[in-house]
């Protein structure tokens, strides 16, 4: 996966590169840019979809504790606890 998201980095870099340098002739300009921008927003996602995981994961967990408690206190039954823990472990693991 590692490797996957790299090369697409990588290639979404080019494509920004491309995109730029075509912005800089006037009677291509807009096309340049949107270029630049498309390739930006390539390579970007892989950044863009492990940010979106880690900070889910994180959430999950913070959850997870809430829940916890909650249920140490007696607001949530048993049947309640164990349905939400199972639903917030599969964000997390």
């Amino acid at each position: 996966m590692a490797n996957s998201s790299f090369k697409r980095t990588m290639i979404g870099a080019v494509i920004f590169v491309i995109g730029a340098a075509m912005a800089t002739e006037s009677d291509i300009a807009l096309l340049g840019a949107l270029v630049a921008l498309g390739g930006l927003g390539y390579g970007l996602k892989p950044l863009a979809d492990e940010f979106v995981k880690n900070r889910d994961k994180t959430r999950a967990q913070a959850e997870l504790l809430t829940c916890k408690k909650l249920f140490d206190e007696g607001i949530l039954s048993q049947s309640e606890y164990d349905r939400k823990t199972e639903e917030l472990k599969k964000l997390i693991f």
